[in-house]
């Protein structure tokens, strides 16, 4: 190849692509998203989508269990079972998770993400075990207690939250041991139940059900 045809190759090369980067979205249309996302219903219908098959499979474990086999649910907590929609919104979107874990949590503030809760209730119900599987801190659990009750759930198997010590930024060594530990309980988890991939990673359930979650991510 001759020198000039090197050039003219390379010319057409580096034209091929753009010349800016493409920007992120503007941040204020994010915002303006996410909130028609949840207040426009959307949010809360593929809630429902994620949760409707889970709910038949669960029915069919139940139905299927001749063996009486101790079934178990796990659910997270925080936007799993109880969303901090309006605080988070409140608060512009601006504030980190950490922010919301520590500051907005220990106040007892959420609603119930209620397909959730039907599940929840829909397990207890039927004996199946229900643990409920979080990131908070063991020095929260009044707070979380009270904030569990506030939006209708009650009388689960055991409500299990990090130790106060627990320095690892991710959650999975301490959710896949918890679980890992039910199953060596002799519990069958028919379902694991989160709003982040951290919380279904580690293996130790039979399905995992991951509920949308457009506010924040954790490791």
């Amino acid at each position: 190849m001759t020198y000039f045809k090197h050039c003219f190759l390379l010319a057409l090369l580096v034209l091929s692509f753009p010349l800016f980067a493409q920007p992120p979205e503007n941040l204020t249309t994010a915002k303006q998203a996410v909130t028609q996302y949840c207040e426009s219903g959307e949010y809360n219908r593929d809630i429902q989508k994620t949760i409707k098959p889970a709910k038949r499979y669960l029915q069919s474990r139940i139905l299927s269990n001749k063996t009486h086999k101790k079934l178990a649910l796990v659910f997270d907590i925080d936007e799993t079972s109880v969303s901090h929609y309006q605080d988070i919104k409140k608060n512009d979107y601006g504030q980190t998770y950490r922010y919301v874990f520590h500051t907005v949590l220990p106040d007892t503030h959420g609603e119930p993400i209620t397909p959730v809760r039907s599940l929840y209730n829909f397990g207890k119900d039927h004996h199946v075990a229900v643990f409920l599987v979080t990131g908070r801190k063991e020095k929260l659990r009044y707070n979380t207690v009270k904030l569990l009750h506030n939006c209708g759930y009650t009388h689960w198997t055991k409500l299990i939250m990090e130790p106060n010590d627990y320095k690892n930024p991710s959650a999975i060594p301490f959710k896949s041991a918890m679980r890992q530990k039910l199953i060596q309980q002799g519990y069958d988890i028919v379902l694991n139940v989160g709003d982040q991939k951290s919380d279904l990673k580690g293996g130790f359930a039979d399905r995992k059900v991951l509920i949308p979650n457009p506010f924040y991510l954790v490791g």
